[in-house]
């Protein structure tokens, strides 16, 4: 039997969040880990709250987030190329939009 994507996701969707919520259950720490580039923490946080996925925002680590952590970690001052999508997760650096 052939199932069409959009059944196969939602199918592994559910399955992930109950795998999910049984870590959780045996006091497991998740994160969620993404390489999206050029979408801010937030809207990556409201996608996957919209999929069903019960997350705080500090279980999610963007690669926006990989970025700011290193350059405030070695007190870098950076001059950031970003899309305008991105500058939200940068509030208060200076940055030349794409």
């Amino acid at each position: 039997m052939c199932l069409n994507a959009h059944v196969t996701s939602h199918v592994l969707c559910l399955l992930l969040l109950f795998d999910i919520n049984r870590l959780r259950n045996s006091n497991v720490r998740v994160k969620f880990v993404t390489n999206s580039t050029k979408e801010p923490l937030r809207s990556v946080h409201e996608k996957l709250t919209k999929f069903g996925f019960d997350i705080d925002r500090d279980e999610l680590f963007t690669s926006l987030t990989a970025a700011r952590k290193f350059v405030e970690r070695n007190s870098l001052r950076p001059f950031l190329l970003l899309e305008e999508s991105a500058k939200e997760d940068f509030n208060g650096w200076l940055f030349c939009v794409l």
